[in-house]
């Protein structure tokens, strides 16, 4: 994996992802809205694979990316860990479940949003 496509592919698209969760907390169902809904497995695969991706870039390319930041990095850290979920989810692991936050869902799904919005923000800050 090269650090460029770390830096403009990995990173921007798990962020997107999270983002897309977010609003699907707000009840915005980002899929619909773009007439893709028969992808959903599909585009959840993806999201597995690159929150999969982009954890090993966290690891292996952090200091080649130069975020500095501990707020950023950590961002980008959990950003992929949604990423990571959602694939976990197609693949019938659901860790809510496992993890006994049902009530907490719709609070999960902000924050990923809000994580999302501002790893984009780092990301941004950071090319």
């Amino acid at each position: 994996m090269d650090v460029q496509l770390m830096k403009m592919i990995i990173w921007p698209a798990t962020a997107i992802i999270s983002v897309g969760v977010g609003l699907g907390g707000l009840g915005m169902d980002v899929l619909k809205m773009l007439h893709i809904t028969p992808l959903r497995n599909f585009l959840e695969y993806v999201a597995g694979i690159l929150g999969t991706l982009s954890l090993i870039g966290f690891f292996v390319y952090k200091q080649e990316i130069g975020c500095e930041c501990m707020v950023v990095n950590i961002t980008w850290l959990l950003t992929a860990l949604v990423a990571l979920g959602i694939g976990l989810d197609a693949i019938g692991v659901n860790l809510i479940k496992m993890l006994n936050l049902q009530g907490s869902r719709k609070v999960l799904q902000f924050l990923a949003g809000a994580l999302g919005i501002y790893s984009l923000i780092g990301y941004f800050k950071n090319v």
